[in-house]
């Protein structure tokens, strides 16, 4: 493998700056994902109308894009962890750039019920981040994307604005 030499300057807290983006060291990078991960919703505790939620699943499968009116392409995404699954709706290249069995951390995502299923939003201020591959404990029970009249019933009873999951940031 051929080498090059980088310039690299060195930030305050281990991270190293290039001029191709910015480089992480080995314990800074493992420090912000424990941070996400102890934020991170499971997929049983979703419900409708959450948004800024915080997942980390395994994409299980990947549906064929949809092309809407407006030229906009939509993708359904089964992803799971280890409490369950769900559909997922990705728009337009965000949903080219992941595969199956790509372990994720959807950050500032939302849930939405439709025809009484849930389902999990990317969303316009959604960020998809791999974290890896393969290597998830994940269950596909239960299916959070079945049909809930319970759902239906609870979106009748709501106002209509969002409901703000507890472990999402605050903004």
């Amino acid at each position: 493998m051929a080498q090059r030499n980088i310039d690299l300057n060195f930030c305050s807290h281990g991270a190293a700056l290039c001029k191709g983006g910015l480089v992480l060291s080995c314990n800074y990078y493992s420090k912000i994902m424990a941070e996400l991960k102890e934020s991170s919703l499971l997929i049983k505790d979703l419900k409708p109308n959450m948004k800024r939620v915080c997942v980390i699943f395994i994409v299980l499968e990947i549906g064929s894009p949809v092309r809407i009116k407006d030229g906009n392409e939509v993708r359904t995404v089964k992803v799971a962890d280890r409490t369950g699954c769900i559909n997922m709706s990705v728009w337009n290249e965000k949903g080219n750039l992941i595969s199956p069995g790509d372990i994720i951390q959807l950050t500032q995502g939302n849930t939405t019920v439709r025809n009484g299923c849930l389902t999990l939003n990317v969303g316009r201020y959604g960020e998809l981040v791999k974290t890896g591959e393969f290597c998830l404990l994940f269950s596909e029970q239960p299916d959070c994307s079945a049909y809930n009249e319970n759902w239906v019933k609870l979106l009748d009873q709501l106002p209509s604005k969002k409901v703000q999951s507890e472990y999402s940031p605050k903004t």
